[in-house]
């Protein structure tokens, strides 16, 4: 990954940082990519957007499927939520990072009640820090990896996380960097 911040690229393989270049050109002025050696190249997002909190979207297909990741960058503030969201709007998946309690809770909320939090694993982020999360959607628990760590598994606490999952909801004090949904990985 090539990231792009006020005066220099930030380079990063399997989520890892390998480098920071300084800027040799204004970053408006650049047009063009090049990649040479012996690599893969998996995909290519040129740009992006400031995402408004809290941001709200429905998934491409519909659904986050069962073998389907999403990934998401950010910068925290503070702390934030990440919601995966049923067709009536219960929350189906809380992940919750609080920096004062050094705790990542997980819930779920249906029909206005929330259920027994998760509260157990470590606690990886830092405050202007920015971190690479994956929300792994397998048959019977969600992954989630943190920096391309495993870190937490949540079990799932709806009838058919195959199809349930129809939205994502994230709000709180963060800077989101990226939000991106793989669907290849069935």
């Amino acid at each position: 990954r090539i990231r792009a911040h006020d005066d220099h690229f930030e380079t990063s393989i399997d989520q890892k940082k390998v480098h920071d270049y300084k800027y040799r050109l204004p970053l408006d002025s650049i047009r063009f990519l090049e990649v040479q050696g012996d690599c893969t190249l998996s995909g290519v997002h040129w740009g992006g957007q400031y995402f408004q909190l809290p941001f709200e979207c429905g998934f491409p297909k519909g659904n986050f499927a069962s073998g389907e990741r999403l990934y998401l960058s950010g910068t925290p503030k503070d702390n934030f939520s990440f919601n995966l969201l049923s067709r009536n709007g219960d929350i189906l998946f809380h992940f919750n990072p609080r920096f004062n309690e050094k705790k990542i809770v997980r819930n779920s909320c249906k029909n206005g009640m929330w259920e027994n939090e998760e509260r157990e694993g470590a606690f990886p982020f830092k405050k202007n820090i920015g971190f690479d999360l994956v929300f792994h959607n397998q048959p019977y628990a969600m992954q989630i990896y943190f920096d391309g760590q495993r870190i937490l598994t949540f079990a799932h606490r709806c009838s058919d996380p195959k199809r349930d999952y129809v939205a994502v909801r994230v709000e709180g004090n963060l800077e989101i960097v990226a939000l991106e949904f793989d669907t290849s990985h069935k």
